[in-house]
């Protein structure tokens, strides 16, 4: 997806969620890190302007998802097709 590498390339906060996401072993980061991270640097409605975006724009290429209820976001995993999965069809 030619907007997925151009975000990746381009976008150090998704770059940054990215790399933290993938440092985890459950692959699971609560969106108060980046949260703090942009604090240090920008006003609170530039934090949350931020957020929302990388937050909408991750989903869209499919980087991560995003669970509300836990504030958590999850990198999003390709799975390889196994056995079951072609029995299961």
């Amino acid at each position: 997806m030619l907007f997925r590498q151009a975000a990746l390339s381009r976008v150090t906060l998704l770059q940054q969620m990215k790399s933290a996401l993938e440092s985890k072993s459950d692959h699971k980061m609560p969106l108060e890190f980046f949260h703090d991270i942009l604090d240090e640097h920008f006003t609170e409605t530039d934090v949350i302007a931020q957020l929302q975006t990388a937050l909408n724009w991750g989903r869209y290429i499919g980087l991560f998802t995003y669970d509300p209820e836990s504030d958590t976001l999850h990198l999003h995993e390709t799975r390889q097709h196994t056995s079951e999965d072609v029995h299961a069809h």
